[in-house]
């Protein structure tokens, strides 16, 4: 057989003082009267939830916009921030990678800077065990004045 279990003290406590929640009010109290002009409740209602999700749209349209992994400039601050790592923490292999990615994701794009992201890609790329590798990399795809940082 199961043990009793014990009652919530709360619960008990609410239950001895006879405090009981207040029932809804009736549906009609609730009602405002339509005027002629105006929209029922329900309609006023619809309207606030579409400012809502308007809202929730433009935000999340932003967020988007932050976190977009398949844009160009995400993809070339991602290179950026495998590069801009400390010489006996850089992973050669990993800055690859970002740049294979970069060279697809402009080229998907059709961004203006493929070319030169898919040069440098092919360029570098029998330097990979190169110790001046992430040096090079900087200078090349890391150039302020040529814009190509994110």
């Amino acid at each position: 057989m199961a043990a009793p279990v014990e009652p919530d003290p709360v619960a008990l406590a609410a239950l001895q003082a006879n405090q009981r929640p207040q029932p809804p009010a009736p549906a009609a109290a609730n009602q405002v009267p339509v005027e002629q002009g105006q929209h029922a409740a329900g309609q006023d209602h619809e309207g606030v939830q579409e400012d809502d999700i308007t809202i929730l749209k433009k935000e999340l349209a932003a967020l988007k916009q932050i976190y977009d992994t398949g844009s160009v400039d995400s993809a070339l601050a991602l290179l950026h921030q495998h590069l801009a790592r400390p010489a006996g923490i850089f992973d050669a292999h990993e800055a690859l990678a970002a740049l294979e990615h970069l060279v697809d994701v402009a080229r998907d794009k059709t961004d203006q800077r493929a070319p030169h992201f898919s040069v440098v890609l092919c360029q570098t790329r029998p330097l990979l065990l190169n110790s001046s590798f992430q040096q090079l990399l900087l200078k090349l795809v890391g150039d302020k004045g040529r814009g190509f940082r994110g």
